[in-house]
């Protein structure tokens, strides 16, 4: 289950991230952008996933065309 203390950090729209990345397991940025409720920029997107990156949320799996993201074993 996720952290309450953490998942009170996060806003909303880092909120819908992490539900889609956990609902799919390991999806790409543009499935992401694609899935999430409101549109959003390249830039913003990516500038949420590596906060979410940052606070350990989110790992980076693979590089170029196949990078996705996956939940980090360290936010369980």
């Amino acid at each position: 289950m996720i952290s309450l203390c953490l998942y009170m950090d996060l806003t909303n729209r880092q909120l819908n991230i992490v539900n889609i990345v956990i609902s799919h397991n390991k999806v790409s940025a543009y499935k992401i952008r694609t899935l999430l409720p409101d549109p959003i920029s390249i830039p913003m997107l990516n500038s949420e996933i590596d906060k979410l990156i940052y606070y350990k949320v989110l790992l980076k799996n693979g590089r170029g065309k196949s990078k996705a993201y996956i939940i980090s074993p360290d936010y369980k």
